[in-house]
């Protein structure tokens, strides 16, 4: 099902918003989901969200907070999802 990456992503940005509102001092950007540059790859529909964070620590606490939080999300038993810091391929 193509929609199930996007809704997944799209509760994940929401789950987001608290999160980032938390972080003093420091920039954190969750932009919108999108799909994927190649959206479907090896018979799997796939989408991405980016975060961006001024400093590099405290991304790494907000990735731990969101992460605890992505997990109890309904959506996220019937996805495939991972965190990747530094993707080199972006695909």
């Amino acid at each position: 099902d193509n929609s199930a990456p996007l809704e997944f992503l799209h509760q994940a940005w929401s789950a987001s918003r608290p999160l980032v509102g938390r972080q003093k001092n420091a920039v954190i950007v969750v932009m919108e989901p999108v799909p994927s540059p190649m959206e479907r790859r090896a018979g799997r529909w796939r989408a991405q969200l980016l975060v961006q964070a001024s400093q590099r620590g405290l991304l790494h606490q907000f990735l731990g907070e969101w992460v605890q939080t992505l997990e109890k999300l309904p959506a996220a038993r019937r996805v495939r999802w991972s965190v990747d810091v530094d993707p080199v391929d972006m695909t």
